[in-house]
């Protein structure tokens, strides 16, 4: 094996290490790897930034952003007894109801989305100076 190999094998050994114990937190483990990353030398800083860029991890760094502010914000737990108290301690109902809510929770993050792109292709065909009904096509 290569050392470059063996320093990322070693670096990932560290995060499971990290993440078992929780210690650090997670989000200053990710950072110290990102730290790690160009200071040993496997990814140049260009390569280990690149990743930012893919829609994919910002939509993951919001999700946690929003789930760590449901949290901290006792929403999560209200519907957690909530979801409990009209289950009566079936577990059958709990996951029922437990499914309808991802659904419900989806439904309304999907129209979001649905909502701000619509607003990105109107603000883009203003911009154009296009009519709506040409440039959004």
């Amino acid at each position: 094996m290569n050392t470059e190999l063996l320093c990322v094998l070693a670096m990932l050994l560290l995060c499971i290490g990290c993440f078992a114990v929780n210690k650090p937190r997670a989000d200053v483990v990710a950072l110290l790897m990102l730290v790690l990353f160009p200071l040993t030398g496997v990814l140049d800083l260009q390569q280990t930034l690149a990743g930012f860029s893919d829609p994919a991890v910002i939509l993951i760094a919001a999700l946690f952003v929003i789930g760590n502010g449901l949290i901290r914000t006792g929403i999560v737990y209200r519907l957690g007894d909530a979801l409990v108290r009209v289950s009566a301690n079936s577990e059958t109902r709990l996951l029922v109801l437990l499914v309808l809510l991802v659904l419900l929770v989806l439904l309304v993050l999907l129209m979001l989305a649905v909502a701000l792109q619509f607003l990105y292709r109107m603000a883009q065909c203003r911009l154009r100076q296009v009519q709506a009904a040409r440039c959004c096509r």
